[in-house]
């Protein structure tokens, strides 16, 4: 939640309330409609009940995607990251030094004794994949790039523990 950005007609840009119109809000606590089925925000909704883009009510909403619901925004974007982060699982030296060298790393440097970066291309949202060298060995994740690299190394450390031998892998990666 924020102070309201208002355009000059005194609608928010971001919520939607509209003084005289809406009833009184101090704050502005942006709301969507969220199909969970498939993860996405389909449209921001103001407080009248229609959406922004589309200007469509929920019912209209609900037409076209039985599940689509009304929620907080960023609770509806916390909702559709979970669906693209990824546990640590192990990779080639070949895959971090594609990554490394496609697009300029993100936070790349060397922490408790391991190297890490992320690509910096979203995935979506603040989603990225992480890199990771740990005593000769490779790692990748999918998960935000916002914590530093050492919150990520500790779930490394964890793997290793489960998985101490490298022995016959086998490389999959989760699609979308």
């Amino acid at each position: 939640m924020s102070e309201h950005r208002r355009s000059a007609e005194g609608v928010c840009q971001r919520c939607g309330h509209a003084p005289g119109r809406d009833a009184p809000a101090d704050v502005c606590a942006p709301r969507v409609v969220y199909i969970p089925s498939t993860h996405t925000v389909q449209d921001f909704i103001a407080p009248n009940g229609v959406t922004f883009y589309g200007r469509k009510t929920l019912e209209q909403c609900q037409a076209e995607h039985a599940d689509a619901v009304v929620m907080d925004a960023d609770e509806a974007y916390a909702l559709h990251e979970a669906r693209f982060r990824n546990p640590v699982s192990e990779t080639t030296e070949e895959r971090f030094n594609y990554a490394l060298e496609v697009l300029p790393p993100g936070k790349w440097g060397h922490y408790q004794g391991g190297e890490a970066f992320y690509v910096t291309e979203r995935i979506t949202g603040n989603i990225v994949s992480w890199y990771f060298k740990v005593a000769g060995r490779y790692f990748t994740l999918d998960d935000s790039a916002a914590p530093h690299p050492s919150t990520y190394l500790e779930r490394v450390a964890e793997f290793i523990k489960a998985n101490p031998i490298a022995g016959n892998m086998t490389f999959t990666r989760v699609t979308h």
